[in-house]
């Protein structure tokens, strides 16, 4: 397998166990030997729960680390993606937890409900060590499962996030197994639709299969054909956001498996989700995944940062979630 994907793995195994997950001397010390010493950890916007980017073990750990696994305590992941190269690696996730205490300043209901977190992340190495880690939950959607719909109903239902429909390992693909001309096939049409779908705004989606199935994000759902994708969320996102650029921070593909962080920056002059234009100037965090066949995306994942965009737009979704927790 790839370095990354080998130190990854390594790394998440400790993740996953919550080894000494709240003892400082002993969490660090599990956790250092993968890491560099400035590492960054970069996490959703969470409003003021905490401080994010995060730099330092430290750091994270009295941040993300801490806050996550009060409020979901001992949540299980199941990555279905991990893709690397020896400097790159991203996987998505979920997790399964009962949410049982805050999470951004927002209570869960009485009844302390299970949840299905999706999650991704992309890991930028420095050598043998993890420089960077991105990582985006769709907090949308956790809130959503308890009841707090902060979206208006979404035009397509959600399938959840489900993992590859291929025999390609689990989580897939299986390093030992891929065909490195797959791996560069796969990037060209990955990078093609990231750049004709976001940068050029175009809504024709040629790169995606007719019956493609998309595990879109909280607010939009999942689309099962081309043209659902195109109609119920490129159309909308192009419609709603004037004067867009598009900055990108890693893709990384290994076989039929993709991956891409990026950011889109424009204009709020139109609706979306239900928010009618602020006409301010709004950062869209995305994280997706795609597996490619025969030169066409025929699966897709996304995950955006709405709390983010949201919060450029002038809306807080986390006062909005207190209020609908108050009733």
């Amino acid at each position: 397998a790839p370095l990354a994907k080998r130190v990854v793995l390594a790394m998440d195994t400790n993740i996953n166990f919550h080894t000494a997950w709240d003892n400082w001397d002993a969490w660090s010390a599990e956790m250092a030997p993968y890491w560099s010493e400035d590492m960054v950890y970069d996490f959703g916007f969470v409003g003021d729960w905490f401080a994010s980017p995060m730099q330092g073990l430290r750091s994270w750990f009295d941040g993300e680390h801490m806050h996550y696994n009060v409020a979901l305590p001992d949540c299980q992941f199941t990555d279905f993606i991990r893709a690397a190269t020896d400097q790159q690696c991203t996987s998505a996730s979920y997790g399964i937890a009962r949410w049982e205490a805050p999470f951004a300043g927002v209570p869960p209901p009485a009844g302390k409900p299970w949840v299905r977190v999706r999650d991704l992340d992309f890991y930028q190495m420095d050598g043998d060590r993890i420089k960077t880690n991105w990582c985006i939950i769709d907090v949308v959607d956790m809130f959503q499962q308890a009841g707090y719909q902060l979206l208006p109903p979404a035009p397509m239902a959600t399938d959840g996030y489900l993992p590859p429909n291929a025999m390609d390992g689990a989580p897939a693909p299986l390093s030992a197994a891929v065909d490195p001309r797959d791996t560069r096939a796969s990037e060209r049409v990955w990078r093609a639709a990231l750049h004709e779908d976001y940068a050029l705004r175009q809504d024709e989606a040629r790169w995606w299969a007719e019956d493609v199935v998309w595990y879109g994000p909280a607010g939009v759902g999942t689309a099962h054909s081309r043209e659902e994708y195109r109609k119920h969320f490129l159309e909308p996102l192009h419609a709603a956001f004037s004067d867009l650029t598009m900055r990108m921070d890693m893709v990384v593909c290994e076989g039929k498996y993709c991956g891409a962080h990026f950011y889109l920056h424009g204009r709020h002059t139109g609706t979306w989700l239900g928010e009618a234009a602020t006409y301010r100037h709004v950062p869209i965090r995305f994280g997706a995944h795609a597996r490619i066949e025969g030169g066409r995306i025929v699966q897709g994942w996304l995950i955006i940062d709405i709390p983010r965009a949201f919060h450029a737009m002038g809306i807080d979704l986390f006062a909005r979630a207190r209020l609908l927790a108050a009733k």
